[in-house]
C-alpha cells in the first residue's frame, strides 16, 4: 500500500509539472505572437512611458587622473509597465510571473553619456543574454550588473589631499522627453570591494535635464564623492620633503675644511628636482589646476637655489687670499655678524698682512680701521681684533642660515595651513 501511494503521487505530482509547463509555453507563444518590440509598449502612442531607475553601487574599480577616467562597478534595475503582456493567471494554471529574453521584447536602451571612448556606452548590449521579468498586470523588471568607464575631471588643488565629485550621466535614447521619462528611485550602497587608495563618500541619484538639439529628454546623474587616502604619499612623499627642509640649512654648519660643503647643496638642489619629477608623473599635464604641493616645492628650489648661491659665495671667500683687501660694507657686515654670534678674533694679525694693513691704515681714520683689524670697546676693556677672509665666510654662513631658515618656516606654515583648513 504504501508503494502504490509514493507512485500515485509521483504520477500526480509528474501530471502537474507538465501542465503547468505547458501552461508556460503556451503563454510565452501567445503573448509574443504579436509582439512587436520596436515600437513602444503603450496602447496609446501619445502617451508618456515612465522607466525608474534603482542603482546599486558595488566599488570603485579605479581612478586614473592621468586621463581622468573613472571605473565604476554597478547594478541596474530597470522598472516599466508593458500593456501588451498581460494574462489572466487562472487561465494558465495560476502563473503570476514570467521571464523573457531581453533579445524578444521591448526594453529601455540605456547609454552613458559620458563614457572614456568616443562612442556612446550602451548599458544593455545584444550580446549579454538577459531576462525581463514581467507579472501577471504588466509590470516589468530588468536587471543587470555592468562595469563603467567614465569621464571625470580631477580636482588636484589640495593633492594629496584632494577629493574629487564625480558623475556619471545615464539616459535613454531614441525618445523625447514626451515619449519616455527616465525616472531615478534610489541607489543603494552595496559595497563588495575596497575601493583602492579612495575613500568613497556620498553616493546621489538625481534628476536633471537634457537637451540634445530641438528634443529635450531627462537623464539620471549619478554624483560620487571620492577622497584620496593620504597615508601611503605621506610616508613616501610628503615626510621625506618635510625632513630635507629641515635638513637644507644646516649646509651653513658645516667646516669648509671638509670639502662636503658645496657636494651637500647641490645633492639637496638634485633631491629637489627628483621630487619634483615625480609628481609630475602623477598628476595629468593639462591640469587646470596647479597642484599646491607643486607650489611649494618650486618655493623650495628657489630656496635651495639661493642655499647652494651662498655656499658658492662662502666658499669663494674662505679660500680668497687675507692678503686681497676686505671692501668696506662687507667689513662692516663682517664685524655685525661676528659680534652678534660671538665670532670675533683677538690677537695679532698674521704676517703677511702687517704690510698690507699699514697701508690701508693710511687712508682710513681709527674708527673705521676694521679692514684687517681695529678696536673693539666693551665696556673699559679694549681688544686688538683682526679680520680675514675666512671670518667673512662665517658671516656670510650666519647670516645665509637665518634667511634659508625664515624661508623654510614659511613654507612648512603654508603646507600646514594647506593641510589643516
Amino acid at each position: 500500500m504504501i508503494v502504490l501511494r509514493v507512485i500515485i503521487l509521483f504520477l500526480m505530482c509528474s501530471n502537474v509539472t507538465g501542465q503547468s509547463y505547458q501552461n508556460l509555453a503556451r503563454l510565452k507563444l501567445n503573448l509574443l505572437q504579436n509582439y512587436t518590440k520596436s515600437n513602444r509598449p503603450l496602447r496609446y502612442q501619445n502617451d508618456t512611458l515612465l522607466v525608474y531607475i534603482d542603482v546599486y553601487f558595488h566599488m570603485v574599480e579605479g581612478f586614473n587622473i592621468l586621463e581622468g577616467v573613472l571605473g565604476t562597478h554597478l547594478t541596474f534595475t530597470l522598472q516599466w509597465t508593458d500593456e501588451f503582456i498581460r494574462w489572466v493567471s487562472e487561465e494558465y494554471d495560476n502563473i503570476t510571473v514570467i521571464n523573457l529574453p531581453h533579445l524578444d521584447v521591448w526594453v529601455p536602451q540605456m547609454v552613458l553619456l559620458n563614457p572614456s571612448s568616443d562612442n556612446f556606452g550602451f548599458l544593455i548590449k545584444e550580446k549579454d543574454m538577459l531576462l525581463v521579468q514581467y507579472t501577471s498586470e504588466g509590470f516589468a523588471s530588468l536587471t543587470f550588473a555592468t562595469y563603467f568607464e567614465s569621464t571625470c575631471q580631477p580636482s588636484l588643488r589640495q593633492y594629496p589631499f584632494d577629493s574629487h565629485t564625480c558623475h556619471l550621466n545615464i539616459s535613454h535614447v531614441g525618445y523625447s522627453i514626451g515619449e519616455v521619462i527616465s525616472v531615478p528611485l534610489h541607489v543603494y550602497d552595496k559595497r563588495k570591494g575596497d575601493s583602492g587608495p579612495w575613500d568613497v563618500g556620498a553616493v546621489e541619484l538625481t534628476a536633471n535635464l537634457l537637451i540634445p538639439g530641438v528634443a529635450a529628454s531627462r537623464y539620471a546623474e549619478l554624483s560620487m564623492q571620492l577622497s584620496r587616502r593620504p597615508s601611503v604619499l605621506l610616508l613616501n612623499l610628503i615626510f621625506p620633503i618635510f625632513i630635507q627642509m629641515i635638513m637644507n640649512v644646516f649646509v651653513f654648519y658645516l667646516p669648509a675644511e671638509c670639502g662636503e660643503k658645496a657636494s651637500y647643496s647641490i645633492t639637496v638642489f638634485l633631491a629637489v628636482e627628483i621630487f619634483m619629477t615625480i609628481i609630475m608623473d602623477q598628476l595629468p599635464p593639462s591640469s587646470s589646476e596647479t597642484p599646491f604641493l607643486n607650489v611649494i616645492l618650486f618655493m623650495h628650489l628657489i630656496n635651495t637655489a639661493v642655499l647652494c648661491a651662498m655656499t658658492t659665495v662662502s666658499l669663494l671667500f674662505y679660500h680668497r687670499s687675507n692678503t686681497i683687501i676686505i671692501p668696506e660694507r662687507l667689513r662692516r657686515f663682517t664685524i655685525r655678524m661676528s659680534l652678534r654670534h660671538g665670532d670675533i678674533l683677538t690677537g695679532q694679525p698674521p704676517e703677511n698682512m702687517s704690510q698690507m694693513t699699514e697701508r690701508v691704515n693710511r687712508d682710513i681714520t681709527e674708527t673705521d680701521d676694521i679692514t684687517h683689524h681695529a678696536a673693539v670697546s666693551a665696556g673699559n676693556d679694549r681688544r686688538r681684533v683682526f679680520l680675514t677672509w675666512q671670518s667673512v665666510s662665517r658671516a656670510l654662513d650666519h647670516s645665509s642660515f637665518f634667511i634659508c631658515s625664515v624661508m623654510t618656516m614659511y613654507q612648512l606654515v603654508l603646507v600646514f595651513l594647506n593641510v589643516f583648513f
